[in-house]
Order: C-alpha cells, then sequence, then structure tokens
C-alpha cells in the first residue's frame, strides 16, 4: 500500500512507490490529454438558484459558490491545476511486469484550489491491488516455462519431481538472479 502521497502541489511526471512481496510499485501523475475546461466536464460547475438545474445551491449559499467557481476558472486558466491521469506500473528487480498505462485512472483534479492532493493516494491505491495482480500472473508466464525445464533436469531415478511451489521459487530465483532486461512483458 502506498503510504505516503504526492506532494500537495503536484506536477506531470511526479512519482510515489511502495514494496509489496518483493515488488515494487510506482504510481505516475501524467497530464490528461483533454482540452475541456472544468465547467465543459461537469454539468454543475455553475452554481444555479434554478432547483431542477444540475448545479443548484440554496439561495443563501449562491453568491459564495458562484465566486468559488470563479476562482476554480480562473486557477484552471492560470494553469495552477489540470486534470491528470494516475497510473500505477509494478516491478520486480526492475523489470516492468505490467503496462505503463494498464491500470490507470484518468480526469482526476491535481492541484485543485484549497485541495492538498490527498485524492491521488487514494487512487493510486485502488489501483494498486489489479496491477499486483497483473504482476504476479506475468511473473508466472515467465517462470513456468523455468519450471517445467527445471522438473526435467532435477527428476531423480524413481521419477518423483519435487514440489511445483519449491521449483516456482527456484524459476524466480533464477529470474531474480538474471535480471531480465527490461520490457519482458
Amino acid at each position: 500500500m502506498f503510504t505516503i502521497g504526492f506532494k500537495p502541489y503536484a506536477y506531470v511526471g511526479d512519482t510515489i512507490t511502495c514494496d509489496v512481496d518483493g515488488f515494487t510499485a510506482t504510481a505516475t501523475i501524467y497530464r490528461d490529454d483533454t482540452s475541456d475546461m472544468p465547467d465543459q466536464r461537469d454539468d454543475g460547475f455553475w452554481p444555479s438558484r434554478d432547483p431542477k438545474a444540475a448545479g443548484y445551491v440554496l439561495p443563501e449559499n449562491f453568491e459564495a459558490e458562484h465566486a468559488k467557481a470563479e476562482r476554480v476558472m480562473a486557477a484552471w486558466k492560470n494553469d495552477e491545476w489540470f486534470f491528470c491521469g494516475v497510473a500505477v506500473t509494478v516491478a520486480k528487480n526492475d523489470v516492468q511486469l505490467t503496462e505503463e498505462y494498464g491500470f490507470a485512472l484518468w480526469g482526476v483534479d491535481c492541484n485543485y484550489p484549497d485541495s492538498d492532493n490527498a485524492y491521488l493516494l487514494e487512487v493510486a491505491n485502488q489501483l494498486l491491488s489489479e496491477s499486483l495482480d497483473k504482476a504476479r500472473e506475468t511473473l508466472r508466464k515467465l517462470c513456468n516455462p523455468l519450471v517445467a525445464s527445471l522438473a526435467s533436469y532435477v527428476s531423480g531415478d524413481d521419477g518423483n519431481l519435487p514440489r511445483r511451489d519449491f521449483l516456482f521459487a527456484v524459476a524466480t530465483r533464477i529470474l531474480d538472479d538474471l535480471k531480465i532486461e527490461h520490457g519482458l512483458q
């Protein structure tokens, strides 16, 4: 689990990492390439006095909510905040086992006014479990041929083979020792 979040003011390319069961997970911030402005993406962005409208606010809150929306749009136009994607990749011994954008959520607010970016940490942790599962699956696919190969070499005269989990552990250790070149998936 990621425990240390992104900085309160984050930049494209910022990362956080955590180690889980011998795997290293990295969450990275990418700029979402949408050109939509916040008021084009959110039907209720601008406050409204109309109770049937998506942006309805109580009449006594209208002025404050409208001022807030104006401040948020001004910050957007000044490039002080942006929509981003948070993508989680998983590696073992510097070998990336998941695709760069295979586990990502897009359209997330980054540096939103009066925000500390804590939500980016939540997103990273939501993506972590599935990305670890995929990394384990990829590692198994890499190890299975080694397990089969090892089994043919280590079977005794009596035909008994060591347990598969032992062979898998040996194959994993061989891959660790070889430090497979980046890019194998």
